[in-house]
């Protein structure tokens, strides 16, 4: 049976278990990562990192699953822990991420550019000279990071050059590099300096360096408005030629990058080609037309020049020349570079083409396995099911079994012990009805005496007649008459208590004891007793409440007439009701004579008295228990020969 329970409470876990991994789902995703070399092998023993977030190992087998959050799909960067490995591609399908892990041939070495005074020099081009040459702009930090091939290594600070500034050193040990700014030359600017510039030929500058060159020794307040005007347009004409070509040049550079998709790249450098073959074109029409331009002044005044002046014409002729035979090699260097990244782009995309092929067969194969084990896995859960159900059957048929046995074990012993005790049973009945025929025989002798007693004093009194006053005569008589009445109505509610504890009612206690103070009033007024009363009416009872007055008022009797008997000036009776759990207390105290110990414990038998100056025939006390058995309720007694007695009537609520 134990292990019946154990595996049921088995089954109900892993069911527990699976709804709470279906809710979880839909916010995270379980997916599998694995891990491929070039040649698409797996690759073990790795540290990787998804959107930059917390390193996975991949372990020896090249594979880790892992919980996604749905929002951080697809994988947007992919960062090896190795700084010698890095990510080469990465494909999402299926829950499934397979990633393409190469050799990395470059590292980043970061660097700051600081003054000699230790201060960052922010938004510096440097220009780094190596195998490769690198130029790149500090950030406001001064700090700026240099991709390296393994093999480069900084040596000195020859390898560096900042714009407008000269490199002084630089500090291998933190790649800190020291330079400062270069001091401007004074020019020498005089009236005497003005060059004459006709102002026809405006149009035909078309460089900013062109302009500084004729305009730095001009003052502008020497010219017309007309002239500093057409002057100005040309200059917002040359920057905004040199901000187009800087904005293209930019964002061409700045759209290809680590974290750039390669579609975008191939769309950005087939954009830069066209502009450059545009480009190419204005180029070439724009120098055409200024050879032509030179070529008509070399007609017209090459003959005007002396020696010298065609001595330096033609070594500028020879330095041009060479000039565009190196920019001729350097263009036939850049077509073949750019077939060179074209090929080896192809070659690349038939590469990944062909692995994406075999991936989408891998997949294929998974897919087809995930069925296979979920068909499995349904099928098992089936079978667990079926088991927990007749589990759960022969469970509960074993509980039934189990409790009708316990009930017939129960059954067989009370048998058992009514048998055994019947005997016990037999002796104490024949006891109860001993003690309840020696109570009536009791009863009917006492109460046949008590009777006529009185009739043989009336008798007695009536004899006397003749001879005593009338007055006297009926007081005598009506003394005894009332003790007879007071005898008949103790014997009345005697015989009534069995009748009056079914009739149970829902009563207030405090308007009974209220009933019973001004049944005895006349007697309370009479003895001078100071009677209190300590009550809440919220205090309410289910039971009988004609032998709850019957009870107050035999016991506040008993205390009104002994608490007169030790001091008629200060005696006191108390009444007070108090709930405790499920039963009241009811309490009757008075500073009367008390009660001796001797007969404390026989004051509650028919017709016992137990003071010599008792006026009544002793079935006050007894009718008081009789109801409150009859109640379920008890009486205690407390009292102290000579100072109190204190009756405390405790009775079930039964609300």
């Amino acid at each position: 049976m134990k292990h019946s329970v154990f595996f049921i409470r088995a089954v109900l876990v892993i069911l527990v278990m699976a709804a709470g991994h279906v809710v979880l789902a839909q916010e995270k995703q379980m997916i599998q990562i694995k891990t491929f070399d070039e040649k698409l092998k797996p690759l073990k023993n790795i540290d990787l990192s998804l959107n930059d977030g917390a390193f996975i190992s991949m372990g020896a087998k090249g594979t880790a699953f892992v919980e996604i959050g749905a929002n951080e799909l697809p994988v947007k960067s992919v960062r090896i822990k190795d700084e010698k490995l890095e990510a080469a591609s990465w494909n999402f399908s299926k829950g499934v991420i397979e990633i393409i892990v190469r050799q990395r041939n470059y590292t980043i070495v970061r660097m700051a550019l600081r003054l000699p005074n230790g201060r960052p020099i922010p938004q510096a081009s440097v220009l780094f000279k190596g195998t490769k040459t690198l130029t790149v702009t500090t950030n406001q930090a001064g700090e700026f990071e240099l991709p390296l091939p393994f093999q480069e290594k900084l040596t000195s600070a020859d390898q560096f050059q900042v714009q407008d500034m000269k490199v002084l050193r630089i500090n291998l040990s933190e790649n800190v590099l020291v330079a400062e700014r270069v001091k401007a030359l004074p020019t020498k600017t005089t009236r005497d300096q003005i060059i004459d510039f006709d102002l026809s030929r405006l149009d035909s500058i078309q460089s900013l360096t062109v302009f500084y060159a004729v305009f730095k020794n001009i003052s502008m307040s020497n010219l017309s408005p007309e002239a500093r005007a057409r002057i100005d347009a040309k200059f917002r004409e040359l920057v905004g030629r040199m901000q187009d070509s800087v904005s293209r040049r930019s964002d061409f550079m700045a759209s290809i990058s680590d974290s750039s998709f390669i579609a975008e790249d191939i769309h950005n450098l087939l954009s830069h080609a066209s502009r450059e073959s545009e480009a190419l074109d204005e180029n070439r029409t724009a120098f055409e037309e200024k050879i032509g331009m030179i070529t008509n002044k070399l007609k017209k005044g090459v003959s005007n020049l002396n020696d010298d002046t065609r001595k330096s014409l033609l070594a500028d002729l020879d330095r041009l020349e060479i000039m565009l035979i190196e920019n001729e090699s350097k263009f036939y260097k850049n077509q073949n570079d750019y077939r060179e990244i074209i090929n080896t782009l192809k070659d690349t995309y038939f590469d990944v083409q062909n692995l994406e092929e075999r991936l989408s067969i891998t997949q294929q194969k998974r897919a087809e396995e995930q069925q296979l084990f979920q068909a499995r896995l349904l099928t098992i859960i089936g079978i667990l099911i079926v088991f927990g159900v007749l589990i759960v059957l022969l469970i509960s048929f074993s509980g039934r079994l189990r409790r009708q046995r316990e009930a017939l074990r129960v059954a067989n012993e009370e048998i058992t012990t009514i048998n055994e005790n019947l005997e016990a049973i037999v002796v104490k009945r024949t006891l109860s009805l001993e003690q309840s025929n020696r109570e009536l025989d009791t009863f009917l002798y006492r109460a046949s005496h008590d009777l006529r007693s009185p009739i043989s004093s009336i008798l007695g009194l009536c004899h006397l007649g003749e001879k005593m006053p009338t007055v006297e005569l009926f007081e005598r008589v009506k003394g005894v008459v009332l003790k007879m009445d007071r005898m008949l109505k103790k014997l009345i509610e005697t015989s009534e208590i069995s009748q009056e504890a079914q009739k149970v009612t829902k009563f207030s206690v405090r308007g009974v004891i209220g009933e019973v103070q001004t049944r005895l009033a006349p007697e309370i007024a009479a003895s001078g007793v100071e009677f209190h009363v300590d009550c809440q009416d919220s205090i309410h009872l289910h039971s009988s409440a004609t032998l709850v007055k019957t009870i107050l008022a035999n016991l506040v009797e008993n205390a009104l007439y002994f608490s007169c008997l030790r001091n008629t000036q200060h005696a006191r009776v108390e009444v007070k009701a108090a709930l405790e759990g499920n039963t009241i207390l009811l309490t009757i105290y008075d500073n009367g004579v008390g009660i001796d110990d001797g007969v404390r414990t026989d004051v509650f038998n028919m017709f016992f008295i137990g003071h010599e100056s008792s006026r009544g025939n002793g079935l006050g006390l007894y009718v008081a228990r009789k109801a409150a058995q009859a109640l379920d309720g008890k009486i205690d007694i407390m009292s102290e020969s000579g100072r109190y007695t204190k009756f405390t009537v405790v009775l079930p609520v039964n609300v």
